[in-house]
């Protein structure tokens, strides 16, 4: 009997871009262990190209993911790339640790031009190691300006420790009462996983059902990182 050969074809529909390793926060069980101190990082011209490459080769991608380390370090640059991904029709988010909004003036000045560049959604990361770096009060800071922007904005909450309570404090938080039931807004928690053995055990969310499934999108992104 012959040999048959068959060909899989692969359909991503999201490149992610890493765009640095550095970050203006250093927490402790980092999966890239980020820091300020770490500057590896693609270039404008290179996350571009990247950008018009993943398109040519697979014109399956649908949404630009910015991430790091802490993509807004990248300041007018991340602009000017999301300005390109909205005019080639793609759709963007970007995750970061709001470090940009300690000032609510600050954080509504980044909010309308992320509107202005065309920004579908923003991804903030918080919880007990983030707010080492940045407070509560800088993420309600950002939350607000860029709900008012109309830009759909998921908080992401590290799970607590058994002495925490980062959790319990901004899902009570006043304005974060308000904003339940608003179709721009979603409160997260992600189970947090610990990279050192002197890490303070977190509680799990991850249920064994969603364990069984496996994994639906190890095909469906593309990722672009600060090592090319």
């Amino acid at each position: 009997m012959s040999e048959q050969l068959f060909k899989i074809e692969i359909s991503p529909s999201t490149l992610s871009i890493i765009t640095t390793y550095q970050c203006t926060a250093a927490c402790a069980d980092c999966c890239f262990e980020c820091s300020p101190s770490i500057t590896k990082s693609l270039s404008y011209a290179e996350m571009s190209q990247f950008i018009d490459d993943a398109i040519q080769e697979h014109p399956s991608i649908r949404l630009v993911v910015f991430t790091g380390g802490e993509c807004f370090m990248l300041k007018d640059k991340l602009l000017s790339l999301i300005a390109k991904c909205t005019q080639l029709g793609l759709a963007t988010h970007c995750v970061t640790n709001g470090y940009w909004a300690k000032r609510p003036e600050k954080a509504m000045e980044y909010a309308q031009k992320l509107n202005q560049a065309g920004v579908n959604e923003i991804n903030l990361s918080t919880g007990l190691d983030h707010q080492q770096w940045v407070s509560e009060n800088t993420i309600m800071n950002a939350v607000t300006a860029l709900v008012s922007q109309s830009i759909f904005t998921l908080v992401t909450l590290e799970t607590d420790t058994q002495t925490s309570d980062c959790f319990e404090s901004f899902h009570t938080n006043p304005k974060i009462k308000q904003l339940q039931g608003n179709n721009l807004f979603e409160l997260r928690v992600n189970s947090w996983m610990n990279f050192h053995e002197t890490s303070e055990v977190r509680a799990l969310v991850t249920q064994v059902i969603g364990l069984e499934k496996g994994c639906d999108n190890l095909f469906d992104v593309m990722v672009a990182t600060p090592d090319k």
